[in-house]
């Protein structure tokens, strides 16, 4: 019987830490078609390179603090499970970061392209 009770636990343990939010820093970037992009100037194209940029920023800041909240309760809840209905209180911004990673790299190809003056400073 407590052999049962701790496969329940490891396995309740693995779940909880799939559910997890992930640090922007390693969520990949989605695909955007660069479609939108190719009729603007090098310069317009520098604008909505910082507009992606300033947002990138605010946004991945929000999904470490969620990340970083979902991790402490999962550390708690191994030892007070009820402490697991706290991961609800962050919200996840991963598709945001994730579209928000595919328009830079869209821009950049596109700045690239252009051949734009800010273009070889964009990793």
């Amino acid at each position: 019987m407590k052999n049962n009770i701790n496969k329940l636990v490891v396995v309740a343990i693995v779940v909880l830490m799939t559910a997890c939010s992930q640090k922007a820093d390693s969520i990949k970037a989605t695909y955007v078609s660069p479609l939108p992009y190719e009729k603007h100037s090098c310069e317009q194209l520098k604008g909505e390179v910082i507009r992606v940029n300033k947002r990138l920023a605010e946004i991945s800041g929000q999904q470490a603090d969620v990340a970083n909240k979902d991790a402490v309760v999962v550390g708690v809840s191994v030892v007070f499970w009820p402490a697991i209905l706290l991961m609800a209180l962050g919200e996840d911004q991963k598709a945001e970061v994730g579209n928000l990673k595919g328009q830079y790299n869209t821009l950049r190809d596109v700045a690239v392209k252009k051949n734009c003056d800010f273009a070889a400073s964009m990793k």
